[in-house]
């Protein structure tokens, strides 16, 4: 009879406040692990060293998503998952496991998971589990299954849900054990939203701008009929079409400028949990007690090679995402200027107007569109303006934790 993950017996060795780590080879074999792996496993070490890592693989774990890892692992790039491994006791335990590629094989650290999040995906893996042994489910269509599950609705890939659920549990982590907020994780969530949120915005603009293109030309036509080519509202109207058509290159610049991307900051901040998490294991490295000090300075190597490199990629996206974002500033500014004469050029129609005598129900019509677009367009770039000053503050804290700690 199928175990249910859900209401499997969970061991109550592995403490909040304890990280794994464990280093293997090519094929997964072990080299390295710390102390609370051999005892929240309830092995010894001669039972763990020199073996494959699934000596702890729980039976009940979906088969995808080993193949999701192994496949993202291959590529060479890091992966975050939940996974539940089974001690020696026949009692499970839950881990949030980061793995990443080393040189010489992998290297993983693990925390305890209690966010929210964690009894939907003991669900999710009992009902995948379930669908591979009944044969309902290839180990592929259970795979993408699990994409799509993971992914939802609120993560544009496997990685967006990985980067959210590390910084989640690491969070929920850091209240259980009482330490605050993570502000690094806060910051950089910060700017991946505003970056998102720039670049939603930055659409709107143009669609906006669409909507008015044909707008100051009808305003002339009917100007035209009322009082001629050459009357004064002719004259503004023209003048108003032509200064529509040269704030399509502002457009297209704010467009292109607002498409940062929020790739490199959802890498950072997977980056970023992960080097904080470097840091912790080395010092409960210097807590334990080992007579190997040969590998026990292969592990600090390990760690040290993959922060330097993580720490390098996280500062050069906070960079490079912050100067973008004073550029996209510029243009908020320059697409303001436009946007005003544009609005002076409508206002002294309304004046000629309220001059001319007959029907001018049509002018009239044409000014509210006017005005309301550019009422909308202003809104639009508030909220950008307001999404890049959060992007430069948040990305100033991190610069200067950055500086501090240098």
């Amino acid at each position: 009879m199928q175990q249910n993950l859900t209401n499997a017996v969970e061991t109550n060795r592995f403490k909040l406040e304890e990280l794994f780590f464990s280093r293997t080879d090519t094929r997964g074999v072990i080299r390295s692990a710390n102390e609370v792996f051999r005892h929240v496993s309830f092995m010894e070490w001669d039972e763990l060293l020199g073996a494959p890592h699934k000596v702890v693989r729980h039976p009940q774990m979906p088969r995808a998503v080993f193949r999701l890892m192994w496949s993202t692992l291959q590529s060479g790039k890091p992966i975050g998952a939940y996974i539940v491994n089974k001690a020696k006791d026949d009692t499970c335990y839950w881990v949030f496991a980061v793995v990443m590629p080393i040189d010489d094989g992998y290297l993983s650290l693990r925390l305890k998971p209690v966010s929210t999040r964690l009894e939907q995906i003991k669900a999710l893996y009992t009902d995948l589990r379930a669908a591979e042994d009944s044969g309902d489910m290839s180990v592929e269509e259970s795979e993408a299954r699990l994409l799509d599950a993971t992914i939802g609705s609120d993560y544009t890939d496997y990685d967006d849900f990985m980067t959210d659920a590390l910084s989640g549990e690491m969070m929920a982590r850091a209240e259980g054990l009482e330490r605050g907020r993570v502000t690094s994780l806060d910051a950089l969530k910060k700017i991946q939203t505003a970056v998102q949120s720039v670049g939603q915005d930055a659409q709107t603009v143009g669609a906006l701008f669409e909507r008015s293109r044909q707008i100051p030309f009808n305003m002339r036509l009917q100007a035209v009929k009322i009082e001629g080519r050459e009357g004064p509202i002719s004259v503004i109207s023209g003048n108003h079409q032509t200064m529509t058509q040269n704030l399509d290159e502002q457009v297209r610049k704010l467009r292109t400028a607002a498409e940062l991307g929020a790739g490199p900051i959802q890498e950072t901040r997977f980056y970023t949990g992960t080097m904080l998490l470097m840091e912790e294991v080395r010092q409960q490295f210097d807590q334990e007690t080992t007579t190997d000090k040969e590998r026990r300075a292969a592990d600090q190597d390990a760690l040290a090679v993959l922060y330097t490199q993580y720490s390098e990629q996280a500062k050069a996206a906070v960079f490079r995402t912050a100067e973008r974002a004073s550029d996209l500033a510029n243009l908020c500014k320059t697409f303001r200027r436009a946007l005003s004469a544009l609005e002076m050029t409508r206002i002294m129609c309304n004046i000629e107007q309220s001059k001319l005598s007959g029907d001018t129900a049509g002018l009239n019509d044409i000014a509210s569109q006017l005005l309301s677009i550019e009422k909308d367009l202003s809104k639009v770039l508030a909220r950008i303006e307001a999404s890049v000053s959060e992007i430069l503050a948040a990305a100033e804290l991190l610069q200067g934790g950055s500086r501090k700690a240098a």
